[in-house]
C-alpha cells in the first residue's frame, strides 16, 4: 500500500513536471513571436513602406519571408485587372536563380484565372487562387499529392529546374490588392536539411504578407491617384487648347449682330 502511493507520488510529480516543461516552451515560442513581430516584422514594413522602386519593393518582401522562415524558395502571385492570378516573382537561393515579371514581358509561369471558366465557380483547385480568396494559409508537408492541382510545379521544373518538396502558402489581402505568398523548402540552420514549416513559421509569414498587402494596395491608390490626376490635367489642356480657338473679343462688323 504505501509503495503504491509512493509510487502515484512519483508518477504524478514526473506528470507534472512534463505539464510544467510544455507550458514553459508553450511561453517561450509564444514570447518568442512576440518579440519577432516587434522587433523584426514591424520594422520589415516600415522598411517596405519606405520602398519607392516596385520592382525592389516586390523583390524585398519575398526576400525577407524566405530569410525569416530559413525557405530555400519564395515566390509572389498578385492578381490584375484581368481577373487572373499572375506570377510576379520568384527567387531560388539554391540555384541563384530570379525572375521578376516585366510589363508586356513574357511570363515564367501561365496567369491562373481566379473564376473557372467552365463551372463559373472560384477555382479552388489552383493552391495560389485558394490563398488568395479565401484568405486561408495553407502548409503542404508533401507536393506529391493532396486536393490542390500542382501540375505548374512541373512547369516550374522544366523552366527553372527546381520542384519543390514542401510549400507554406499564404494570402496578401489588403483593399484591392489580393495574391499569395508561397515559401518552399525550409532548410534547419544547422544542416541545412528541408524540414516541415512550423505554426512559428506560419505565423510570421502571415504577419508579413499582411503588411506587405497594405503597402502594395497604398501604392496601387497612389498610382491611380497620380493617373487620375493626369487625366485631369489632360483634360484641363484640351480645355484650354478649346477656348483659344475662340477670340478675345467678339467681332462686330457692320450690319451684323453676334
Amino acid at each position: 500500500m504505501l509503495f503504491r502511493a509512493r509510487l502515484q507520488n512519483v508518477l504524478q510529480r514526473k506528470l507534472l513536471q512534463e505539464q510544467a516543461g510544455t507550458a514553459l516552451e508553450a511561453f517561450n515560442e509564444v514570447e518568442k513571436i512576440a518579440d519577432d513581430l516587434r522587433l523584426v516584422i514591424l520594422p520589415i514594413g516600415a522598411a517596405l513602406s519606405a520602398e519607392t522602386e516596385y520592382d525592389r519593393l516586390i523583390a524585398r518582401i519575398v526576400a525577407e519571408a524566405q530569410r525569416i522562415c530559413n525557405a530555400d524558395a519564395g515566390a509572389l502571385y498578385l492578381a490584375q485587372d484581368d481577373g487572373l492570378l499572375h506570377f510576379a516573382f520568384l527567387r531560388v537561393e539554391s540555384l541563384d536563380f530570379t525572375y521578376q515579371s516585366q510589363p508586356g514581358g513574357a511570363e515564367l509561369l501561365d496567369p491562373i484565372p481566379l473564376i473557372d471558366p467552365a463551372t463559373g465557380q472560384p477555382a479552388y483547385d489552383d493552391l495560389p487562387v485558394y490563398v488568395a480568396l479565401t484568405g486561408d494559409s495553407v502548409n503542404l508537408t508533401d507536393t506529391r499529392g493532396g486536393r490542390f492541382d500542382l501540375g505548374r510545379l512541373d512547369t516550374l521544373d522544366h523552366k527553372a529546374g527546381y520542384h519543390p518538396e514542401k510549400m507554406l502558402a499564404v494570402p496578401l489581402r489588403s483593399g484591392q490588392i489580393v495574391g499569395a505568398l508561397i515559401l518552399a523548402d525550409s532548410r534547419h540552420p544547422l544542416n541545412h536539411q528541408i524540414v516541415e514549416f512550423d505554426a512559428y513559421h506560419q505565423q510570421v509569414a502571415e504577419s508579413l504578407a499582411s503588411q506587405a498587402a497594405v503597402v502594395l494596395n497604398n501604392r496601387l491608390l497612389s498610382e491611380r491617384q497620380a493617373q487620375l490626376m493626369r487625366y485631369k490635367r489632360e483634360l484641363e489642356i484640351g480645355r484650354e487648347i478649346q477656348l483659344s480657338f475662340l477670340p478675345a473679343d467678339l467681332p462686330a462688323p457692320p450690319g451684323w449682330e453676334l
